[in-house]
């Protein structure tokens, strides 16, 4: 997982990063970054999304790190019991977050350095087994 989030960050393949001092990030946080995000193409509008948010350290860097999945495939979760809906908007530790690695645009991953002028880094998923 810790590798994972670090090539989410990173351009290259580093060695293992320093991922520390992880917590739930602020409220106002989370809404200042969504008021920043520009939708990759063939994502659906960031409405459409269940979304959860978790804060840390990236090798000293501080950063809210995201994974959005697209409401309909939770409802489907939730109908067949393997999860429980969850709120729209969740605030959370990383260990919170399901491990995801492919869904194409139904399942989204974010970025975003605290306190960069760029947008959040937002990107679909690579698709799944065809």
């Amino acid at each position: 997982m810790l590798l994972l989030l670090f090539f989410l960050v990173s351009a290259g393949p580093p060695p293992k990063p320093a991922f520390t001092d992880n917590r739930v990030p602020d409220a106002e946080l989370i809404s200042s970054v969504e008021a920043k995000v520009v939708m990759p193409a063939g994502a659906e509008p960031l409405t459409r999304y269940d979304r959860a948010y978790t804060q840390a350290k990236v090798n000293g860097k501080d950063y809210i790190l995201g994974q959005m999945i697209d409401h309909r495939l939770m409802q489907e979760f939730a109908k067949h019991g393997s999860h429980p809906l969850p709120p729209p908007v969740r605030r959370v530790l990383v260990n919170e977050i399901t491990p995801v690695f492919d869904g194409g645009c139904a399942i989204l991953t974010l970025t975003f350095e605290v306190g960069s002028t760029e947008p959040p880094k937002l990107f679909c998923n690579p698709p799944g087994p065809q």
